[in-house]
């Protein structure tokens, strides 16, 4: 739910950022972290490019590849803060907000809400 909430404010703040023109957005600005295209940001834009041309089969099966992908690393930058074992402190949820696979895992959730 959290980070449902904080990718909600984020993607206000950048719209509110984009139109009062102050350059690209936040996830623009990016850069890749990896050679591989299919990374669930990539499967995410091409989700919603099949959700736009009304094929609702495909964009569904990229959204369900993109919260595969997104939970098996978020579950991996748990375990690199450790945090089976810890308490969530502020600072540990920082943390593990830095991950892009945390918010993007948001995105490919409510993307998934809207095929149904």
């Amino acid at each position: 739910k959290d980070a449902i909430v904080a990718f909600m404010k984020y993607a206000q703040d950048e719209v509110a950022n984009k139109a009062a023109g102050k350059g690209p957005g936040g996830m623009e600005k990016v850069p890749r972290m990896d050679n591989d295209d299919e990374n669930i940001l990539t499967l995410i834009q091409t989700a919603q490019k099949k959700l736009k041309d009304k094929d609702f089969v495909k964009g569904e099966a990229l959204y369900q590849k993109a919260i595969d992908l997104g939970r098996r690393k978020v579950k991996e930058a748990k375990e690199k803060l450790n945090l089976d074992k810890k308490k969530m402190t502020p600072e540990l949820f920082d943390k593990l907000k830095a991950d892009p696979h945390y918010f993007a895992l948001a995105q490919a959730l409510s993307g998934m809400g809207m095929c149904h």
